[in-house]
Parts: structure tokens; sequence; C-alpha cells
């Protein structure tokens, strides 16, 4: 925890559910040890129903808890729902293992929402890869990024090298980013042992001479 706040994390996730005393006990003593202001998230993995998510929950809120993971299954969509009305203002976060549309068939039920995302970011996106990048790009460090997708265009215009398919390689050839085109993750793998044996034939060459040597690279 001291390290997390030592560098520059706003928010820490803890594991809960097991014990709602022992949860309070670690509760207090990660609150003491990192102040009124920084923000604290649980994560219970989905180990209560409904009911028992609400009362252990509520049995939390003088921790200032920021939102609780899956409190309960994560097809109980109307489950949800009550819970996130019941606990509020903790926020509730579930989604990830919602695994197809039919989840999501209680309409109104659900709300789409980012609570992380910075300003920086143009995409939407839990995480902002875009300050991640920059943080990487602060201490010297080359960007090699792999993706496919809408919300890898932005950090896409902020790193050296992009291995890119599918949405993520059509905006890199429209856009001119420096980057190659795989299929798989083997691609990926060759891709980086090259990198590994030859960096400076791709990553240090400068933003015009990495467009020419794209261009040609991937027509």
């Amino acid at each position: 925890t001291r390290n997390a706040v030592t560098d520059g994390f706003s928010l820490i996730k803890y594991k809960c559910g097991k014990s709602v005393v022992d949860d309070r006990r670690r509760l207090a003593k990660v609150r003491a040890e990192v102040g009124p202001e920084f923000k604290i998230a649980i994560d219970a993995n989905q180990v209560w129903n409904v009911d028992v998510a609400i009362d252990w929950i509520n049995q939390l809120q003088e921790f200032d808890i920021e939102w609780i993971e899956e409190p309960t299954h994560p097809d109980d969509v109307v489950g949800h729902a009550r819970i996130a009305k019941e606990v509020a203002p903790i926020k509730v976060a579930t989604g990830e293992m919602a695994a197809n549309r039919l989840i999501f068939k209680e309409k109104n039920k659900m709300t789409l929402a980012f609570s992380e995302k910075l300003n920086l970011c143009d995409s939407k996106s839990m995480v902002c890869k875009c300050s991640i990048a920059a943080a990487h790009k602060k201490s010297g460090k080359k960007i090699v990024y792999v993706g496919d997708g809408h919300s890898d265009y932005c950090v896409s215009k902020r790193i050296d090298l992009v291995l890119a398919k599918a949405n993520l390689l059509a905006y890199c050839k429209q856009h001119e980013l420096p980057h190659y085109a795989i299929d798989d993750f083997s691609d990926v793998m060759m891709r980086v042992k090259q990198l590994i044996r030859q960096p400076e034939s791709v990553i240090e060459k400068n933003v015009d001479q990495k467009k020419q040597f794209f261009k040609s690279l991937n027509s």
C-alpha cells in the first residue's frame, strides 16, 4: 500500500468477502495509512447473494469505499441494481464476466461508466492508457504497443511503435503511425524478438524516418 501511494497511484483495490470482521480490520488499517482523500475499492469476486452483499457492504461504509466489484453473480442484473441502490454512495462495478448481450436484457438496470477515465484520453476506457504511456515516456523508455480496437487509437499516437491488427491497423495506416501488421500472437513474438536483436533498426529512427520505413515495410 505504501509503495503504491509513493508511486503515484490514486486508487488501490483490495479483496474482501471472507469475514466482515477481518474486512473491517484491514480497511481500517488501510484508511489510516493512506489518509482520507485516497480512493479505496474492494472486490468480492461474486461470493455473496444480494441480501448478504447489501448488509456486508453497508458495514464498510465508514471507510469511504469508492466502489465494490462483483458483489454477486454477474448474470443477476436486477440484483446488482438493487445492491447499487441500497449501498449508495458506494458505486458497484461489474461487467468483467458479462460474456454476451443477453446479460444486458434488463433495460435501464445497468449504466456504462468510466470512473477512472482521464481527460487526456480520447477513447472510452476504464484505464487511461495514454497516462501510462506518458509516464513511461517521461522516464525515457521506448514503448511498443499491441492492440486491435478503438480504445487503442488514442495511445497509439503517443508511443514509438504499434503492433496492430483489425481496426487499429487501419487507423495506423490512415494516420501514418509507425506500425507492424500482425495476425496473431505468434507475429507479436516474432516482431518482439526482432526488436530485441536490432532495436536501433526500428525504435531509434526519428518520426519522419519511421513513417517512411513503415510505409515501405507494410506496402
